[in-house]
């Protein structure tokens, strides 16, 4: 359920998707002051800040922003085009004042702020070669940061720093990072100073000549751990320290090559690139290839690529098969790229000379890759309980659900389930197998048996779409109360009662999505995810008093979309996104008695 390139369905049936209006944008102009002016005066939540694309904005304050916002470009393809990327960096101290110094790029001082950078360059580093130590500093609690196709580099010591201000357990900052290229970091892309984390994901990123880690760990505690699908070349120390995390740890499909080259001094341990501590959910490593140049080694003891924690996720989930491979990739002349380093490798893409390549990898950015005869089945599910989460020994309860393939290929996968009591998984079956092609999806339901012996209490019923047993790319998880019976019961076990069949074809996909958003299914909504503006169609049986709302992942009201009377009959209201940030929102509607929750994703 973590996506910036895999994206989240956020629509199953019997579930509605409502309208809000959507800020204006701002647009920008490029210069000394502009865009820290604009922020910094701003109080208007969910703002969008429109840059020019392939101009530059000098700070002449740091931005410090009080609400919510996002800053985007207005076209190009930064990063992958590095002089698309509109270049924000702050301006150079005056040479006539010894007490003038570079102020930082973002400093987060105010708690809920989420800041959302799409398709820019970002530096810590003036025209004039000073900088300061970090580039966003979290100083609050209930912070969030989403990194977009972002470009960032010429930092001196750290890009993101997490302070004891920025709080724990679940005010703890998350960090969404995506699609960005991280290059010339003089330490640390990520150092949480010993400070909790929430939701920390990195997905399809390109990290190119660190001078410490990707990400340092001194003690915290983060709530999820996801590192998929990156580069990483050139690191002097380590990749990747998650410190203990609370929930899930996902380490897999990344190409690792030259990292961890300042080694050790004889007598020392060898130093792991990939380090795990202890993991309260699931932890899956897998498909990582390291490739290590011993002539680089600054201290004779080379590094090694896992560490116990890493080694025992492996062992736990049986990838040992798939968990490493040495592989030096070729590449072939990229896209040239503006500021300070054209003409290194970092400028190069791919070249498809090796049967772990992708067919399609000739001249792909780093980042883009997919190696090793492994397809990123970018399945996504989103379900909902049909039925009451209290079942008696013997009963049942339903779900329904949408399935959908967000990758380039067709992929196969199954739907399963799992059940725990008291942590202890007490049984898990597949309900569906199947493959979709390439973005489509499917919506359907099934009725899980309860068995008339199982012990009373609360289940933690998790259903996911994966591969069975062995990974779970997706999942949705329910509490489940079985009561006492009130009489005899049959014993039918944890079995499958009814599910609706997986298509057979892509025309019967469609037309089991055709299916679902018939007027008849009383709630519709389509497309979804949709790129800015979706239409909702529910049924009222009756007139009554409707509430409509809108919230953000993390639980902040964005918009009010009805508060009064509404008629019987049919009602169509249209969502219009246009400016707001990628992601996904929760929307509640209230009409009478009747009250519907569900997710919608917006994907640029």
């Amino acid at each position: 359920m973590l996506r910036f390139t895999n994206r989240i369905l956020g629509l199953f049936v019997g579930l509605c998707v409502l309208a809000v209006s959507a800020q204006a944008q701002v647009n920008v102009p490029p210069g000394i002051g502009t865009l820290d002016d604009a922020v910094n005066n701003n109080t208007v939540s969910g703002q969008v800040f429109v840059l020019e694309a392939g101009q530059t904005y000098t700070l002449s304050d740091r931005m410090e922003p009080t609400v919510s916002l996002t800053i985007q470009a207005d076209g190009g393809n930064c990063p992958v085009v590095p002089a698309d990327c509109p270049l924000i960096q702050p301006e150079s101290p005056d040479p006539l004042d010894p007490d003038d110094e570079v102020e930082r790029v973002f400093g987060l001082e105010d708690d809920g702020v989420s800041l959302t950078l799409q398709q820019v360059a970002v530096t810590n580093t003036s025209p004039s070669g000073d900088s300061d130590e970090r580039t966003i500093r979290f100083q609050a609690a209930d912070l969030s940061a989403t990194l977009d196709r972002v470009l960032v580099f010429d930092e001196p010591t750290m890009v993101f720093r997490i302070d004891d201000e920025a709080g724990d357990g679940a005010a703890a900052p998350d960090l969404f990072i995506h699609d960005s290229v991280f290059k010339d970091i003089d330490d640390r892309v990520l150092d949480d100073r010993g400070n909790d984390l929430g939701e920390v994901v990195f997905f399809g990123n390109t990290f190119y000549s660190i001078g410490g880690r990707v990400a340092r760990d001194d003690g915290a505690v983060a709530a999820s751990f996801r590192f998929e699908h990156n580069t990483v070349q050139f690191v002097r120390e380590r990749i990747l320290d998650t410190g203990d995390v609370t929930g899930d740890v996902l380490i897999r499909n990344n190409l690792l090559v030259d990292t961890g080259y300042r080694g050790g001094e004889a007598g020392d341990d060898p130093e792991s690139q990939v380090r795990v501590g202890d993991v309260q959910g699931d932890a899956t490593v897998s498909h990582n290839s390291w490739v290590f140049d011993n002539a680089l080694l600054e201290d004779p003891v080379a590094p090694t690529l896992y560490d116990g924690g890493a080694l025992d996720a492996i062992a736990d989930n049986g990838t040992g098969a798939t968990a490493s491979q040495a592989f030096r990739p070729a590449f072939t002349d990229g896209q040239p790229a503006p500021f300070d380093f054209a003409g290194e490798p970092f400028d190069y893409g791919y070249a498809p000379s090796e049967d772990a390549f992708d067919a399609s990898s000739a001249g792909q950015p780093l980042g883009a890759l997919i190696w090793q005869g492994l397809t990123v089945a970018n399945f996504d599910l989103a379900a909902a309980a049909t039925s009451f989460l209290v079942v008696p020994q013997g009963g049942q309860v339903s779900f329904s659900f949408v399935i959908a393939n967000n990758s380039n290929n067709a992929v196969s996968g199954d739907l399963f389930f799992e059940a725990f009591r008291n942590g202890n998984q007490v049984t898990r079956g597949r309900i569906l197998s199947g493959s979709l092609a390439s973005d489509a999806w499917f919506p359907g339901g099934f009725t899980q048996n309860v068995p008339g012996s199982a012990p009373t209490g609360d289940y933690e019923y998790r259903i996911s779409i994966g591969t069975f047993p062995s990974q779970a790319i997706d999942t949705e998880t329910f509490t489940v109360t079985v009561v006492p019976a009130s009489g005899p019961v049959a014993e039918a076990g944890w079995s499958i009662a009814e599910a609706t069949p997986w298509p057979s074809s892509e025309a019967a996909a469609e037309d089991a999505v055709a299916a679902a958003w018939t007027p008849e299914a009383g709630v519709s909504a389509y497309p979804n995810p949709f790129a800015e503006r979706a239409e909702i169609a529910f049924t009222l049986a009756e007139r009554a008093d409707v509430s409509l709302t809108v919230y953000d992942v993390r639980g902040r009201a964005v918009a009010t979309l009805a508060d009064g009377p509404m008629a019987a009959g049919q009602h169509a209201v249209a969502f219009d996104a246009a400016a707001l940030p990628s992601g996904v929102y929760v929307y509640r509607l209230a009409a009478g008695q009747r009250v519907e929750t569900g997710r919608m994703t917006l994907v640029r």
